[in-house]
């Protein structure tokens, strides 16, 4: 038995029913929402506190919700079909958009390159990274949905 799996039992030995156990796990998906959440506040503070080129390390913190994603996928993948992509509701995008800016801009001034240029720059490649970031992430879900999703079909009829 793998760790992940070991840590889904230890949870689930916390509730007494299905719908406690329902709820808990509805529960860690909000929590990992609001993780995400205070890590991108986390994300820009750092960058415009820390001094110079180190303000990049800020986005470091970006890691560790990238790789809980990842595992969290693999585990996922090994079980059932994965979701489709989670539309990001319109004040999360603007939510996002503006902590991501804000962590950037806190870059450039630390790094002592906060030029209208700089800015500019900042805005237009964000938003079409943004955009082709949501677009890609939604393609390439529904991909591996369909992929997972044959892949058990063809396992049951094996």
């Amino acid at each position: 038995m793998t760790y992940t799996d070991q840590l889904i039992d230890r949870y689930d030995q916390t509730v007494d029913d299905e719908y406690e156990r329902l709820v808990l796990h509805r529960a860690s998906s909000v929590s990992v929402r609001a993780i995400y959440f205070v890590t991108l506040i986390l994300m820009a503070v750092l960058a415009w506190v820390l001094p110079g080129l180190h303000s990049l390390w800020a986005f470091t913190l970006l890691l560790p919700l990238a790789v809980g994603e990842f595992v969290a996928q693999r585990w996922m993948s090994t079980r059932t079909a994965r979701p489709r992509a989670l539309e990001p509701a319109p004040g999360e995008i603007v939510f996002i958009a503006v902590t991501l800016m804000i962590a950037i801009f806190g870059y450039g001034h630390g790094a002592g390159m906060l030029t209208p240029g700089f800015i500019a720059g900042a805005l237009v490649g964000g938003a079409i990274g943004m955009m082709g970031g949501i677009l890609a992430v939604r393609k390439r879900m529904s991909q591996r949905r369909e992929k997972d999703t044959a892949r058990l079909n063809a396992d049951l009829d094996d």
